[in-house]
């Protein structure tokens, strides 16, 4: 099942729900920047300490539930919506009305770029339908 993002019909898009988001500096200031963590957040090619890292809830409801949601560039819109490396995101996979047909996915966001969010396999938390 395609991903149906902004750019699809407001009749038909599904885009991630931002659900929460943290006010004030971020992840620890002391936290020293690396090449991924702090890779969207940069002033003159240097990491900008404690920016950049996602502190922010990620809501996701679909009936596709297959492992597609988690793969790479699914959301192909993350960016422009604001995802950021170490957002996390509850997916709510549901194949029919019935409740057994229902699972839970947790993921962190592990890179954003243009071409869309990827998740970390080393996070993902799972219930079975």
């Amino acid at each position: 099942m395609a991903y149906l993002g902004t750019t699809a019909a407001s009749s038909v898009s599904n885009p991630p729900v931002k659900a929460y988001a943290a006010m004030g500096a971020g992840a620890d200031v002391r936290i020293s920047g690396g090449s991924t963590l702090y890779i969207s957040n940069t002033r003159n090619s240097v990491a900008l300490s404690g920016q950049g890292f996602g502190q922010q809830i990620w809501l996701y409801h679909t009936t596709d539930i297959t492992s597609a949601p988690l793969a790479a560039n699914y959301f192909t819109d993350a960016a422009r919506l604001g995802m950021r490396p170490g957002d996390i995101c509850f997916f709510v996979q549901q194949g029919t009305t019935v409740g057994s047909s229902q699972m839970l996915r947790l993921a962190v966001v592990s890179s954003v770029s243009s071409a869309g969010a990827a998740f970390s396999t080393a996070s993902v938390i799972q219930g079975t339908s």
